[in-house]
């Protein structure tokens, strides 16, 4: 699938669009096929470290 994959906390410049492997549902999940999604205001703050990502790479992205 493809992504925006946040590599750094110095702004939205650090967002890249990328190839990613697709996750696998876990208990009680389902997987389900988006045709678009967008970043929000949450997704530009967390480029800036505000707040941090729990992890980097990090995957953005909870508007489908």
């Amino acid at each position: 699938m493809r992504a925006w994959v946040l590599r750094d906390t110095r702004g939205p410049a650090s967002y890249a669009l990328e190839r990613v492997e697709d996750p696998e549902p876990g208990p009680g999940e389902v997987r389900v096929r988006l045709r678009a999604s967008a970043l929000n205001h949450l997704d530009l703050w967390v480029a800036h470290g505000l707040p941090r990502p729990p992890c980097l790479p990090h995957v953005s992205g909870a508007d489908g």
